[in-house]
């Protein structure tokens, strides 16, 4: 599958050998630009002229650089780029792995993150690493290292992170040169095909329209029954709470906060920690390392309430407990 792509001037790999990686956190999740990226990162390249590839992962950017050329192909992309994508579907680590049957990259992979990516020069390295993440390495032979290579070309998740690609480098001349020799016959094909789909389609969703019109019709005749019993319905609420107001009274809420006083006695360890009231209801909690039932009598005792219950209790570090109360106010005729 990599020969078609290389063949058909799809896309064009960069050896190892000619980049040079930088890893970088950003201070937050933005996008980048090709100028942008060039405008902050190309004074970091150790080329005079460079070309700059890019893949980003959240706040976690992968820069490759490589000595500036023209590429005619549609898409270019570092081979470091998929020596991470390879190595992170193995998992977390240091790897050594052999590109070429002399020459090997040490590669360091963290949380799914590639931080660390370069050709070996001396052995020397790789224990250096070694030592300063605190990982033994492992060695990727030649041999499977073209396996994978050579596998990765027909998996679709790879292919998909390529179209997340940073720099993928295109100009007008590209895309027309490979419009015109690969795709023009089968666009045209597609467009009379998807021309007849849809006129297909524009039929049978007309036939539908017609359809959901007159079933739309049939359920407004028969939702008209249901918004009449509705507007009685709510009337007759209307009647109810109008009731209510009328001739039911609650008790006066200012009394009820003056009598909590006899709830907490003086020198007692206790405060309230919260307090809510309405004219029907209130809502209290209480802090405290005594029996939650003590002050349920006492609020019990005040007479203004007619149903009292302990909604739950949380337990401090302290040893105390905060208890919460709900309460529903004595009606008054």
């Amino acid at each position: 599958m990599s020969d078609y792509y290389v063949r058909y001037n799809i896309i064009t790999v960069v050896p190892l050998e000619k980049s040079v990686y930088l890893y970088t956190k950003l201070p937050s999740d933005i996008k980048l630009s090709k100028n942008l990226l060039e405008l902050n990162y190309a004074s970091k390249s150790p080329f005079n002229k460079t070309s700059i590839f890019s893949y980003k992962k959240s706040q976690h950017l992968s820069i490759w650089f490589s000595l500036k050329e023209y590429y005619s192909s549609l898409f270019v992309i570092p081979e470091g780029f998929i020596v991470y994508f390879l190595l992170s579907d193995i998992g977390d680590g240091l790897y050594r792995l052999a590109f070429k049957e002399n020459k090997e990259l040490l590669v360091y992979i963290k949380d799914g993150i590639l931080l660390v990516e370069f050709v070996i020069s001396d052995i020397s390295q790789v224990h250096l690493l070694e030592q300063q993440y605190k990982v033994k390495s492992k060695e990727i032979s030649y041999v499977q290292y073209q396996d994978l290579f050579n596998s990765v070309w027909s998996n679709p998740k790879f292919l998909k992170e390529l179209t997340n690609f940073i720099n993928i480098e295109l100009s007008k001349d590209k895309l027309l040169f490979f419009f015109n020799k690969y795709l023009y016959y089968p666009i045209i094909v597609t467009i009379l095909l998807y021309i007849g789909i849809s006129s297909y389609q524009a039929y049978n969703m007309q036939n539908t329209i017609d359809k959901l019109t007159q079933t739309y019709n049939n359920l407004k005749v028969k939702n008209s029954k249901v918004k009449n019993a509705i507007r009685i319905h709510n009337q007759d609420v209307e009647k109810f709470e109008k009731f209510i107001k009328q001739e039911l009274y609650y008790q006066d809420p200012i009394k009820i906060l003056a009598s909590l006083n006899k709830v907490i006695h003086k020198g007692e360890n206790a405060k309230i920690k919260y307090l809510s009231i309405s004219p029907r209801y209130m809502k209290i909690n209480i802090q405290t390392k005594d029996d939650a039932i003590k002050y349920l009598r006492r609020l019990n005792s005040l007479g203004y309430f007619s149903d009292i219950s302990i909604d739950s209790t949380y337990k401090h570090k302290n040893g105390e407990k905060t208890y919460t109360y709900s309460l529903a106010l004595k009606v008054l005729h």
